[in-house]
């Protein structure tokens, strides 16, 4: 995309991504997905605290795509809160990882997923998710360049997807058996 392109494709704003499903550019998907009951439980906790979740690749010049993982790596991401502006919030999520500014460039995806009881089909809810591009906003003293060769969280992180000891940043330049089986057509949408 040329800096034209994703300059006229940014959005500064988004309440609502179904605003996003009027634009072209970005397509809307929707899933199912099955889980056990301890774990449909857990997640419908959680998403009925939510207005949904957004998640954001950064990518480098040599086309890679930052991951967050362990054993599986997946796209990085934070929580949006009810009457939350879903870009606000994934600036807020990039600012509480990582020492540097990072500034949402585009939306890439719109995506509903159904999650279902695997015991019990008639019990579901709904979770949103919008992926955005981001970039990392330059700055003379050299940060940016610092993190882009070697990516890390911030020192005193305590956040609950990304808080764990094990938990590693990596530049991906490709969709491997390392990608979260749920998240590699999101990788392969940052790549492309």
């Amino acid at each position: 995309m040329t800096d034209d392109a994703t300059a006229a494709a940014r959005v500064e704003s988004l309440a609502d991504p179904e605003a996003l499903h009027e634009r072209e550019d970005v397509p809307y998907e929707e899933d199912e997905r099955d889980l056990p009951a301890e774990k449909f439980e857990a997640l419908r906790e959680r998403y009925e605290q939510l207005a949904g979740v957004t998640q954001f690749g950064i990518t480098n010049d040599d086309g890679g795509v930052l991951l967050a993982g362990d054993e599986s790596y997946a796209p990085l991401g934070g929580n949006v809160r009810p009457d939350d502006d879903w870009v606000a919030a994934t600036e807020r999520a990039a600012s509480a990882l990582f020492a540097v500014d990072v500034r949402v460039d585009h939306p890439t995806m719109v995506e509903r997923t159904v999650f279902r009881h695997e015991d019990d089909p008639d019990r579901a809810f709904v979770a949103d998710s919008v992926l955005f591009e981001a970039s990392v906003v330059p700055t003379d003293d050299g940060r940016v360049d610092s993190f882009l060769a070697t990516p890390s969280f911030v020192d005193d992180l305590d956040h609950p997807m990304y808080g764990g000891d094990e938990t590693t940043l990596a530049w991906f330049d490709a969709v491997t058996d390392d990608v979260h089986e749920n998240h590699r057509g999101h990788v392969e949408r940052f790549l492309d």
